[in-house]
């Protein structure tokens, strides 16, 4: 009984683990803040389509000029449409 109680909470765990790698965390992380702000999902995917690889490039650390001007762009562009 033990031995399989511990093996569906091994299994259980692996899932869980696994669910979590394919996570894209800046996509997830940008849709949640953007949704949370306000805006729908739909504005928030186009905003993010267009400002995605300075999201990227800000994630991994490295220094992103002029983002917060992309992102108002990006956001003037998605209303337009």
């Amino acid at each position: 009984m033990k031995a399989k109680l511990l093996r569906r909470l091994a299994a259980v765990g692996l899932l869980i683990a696994l669910a979590g790698c394919g996570r894209d965390e800046v996509k997830v992380d940008f849709m949640e803040g953007c949704v949370r702000g306000g805006a729908s999902k739909s504005i928030c995917k186009c905003i993010f389509g267009k400002i995605e690889p300075d999201l990227r490039q800000m994630h991994a650390g490295e220094q992103v000029e002029a983002l917060g001007q992309h992102m108002v762009q990006a956001t003037a562009m998605c209303l337009r449409d």
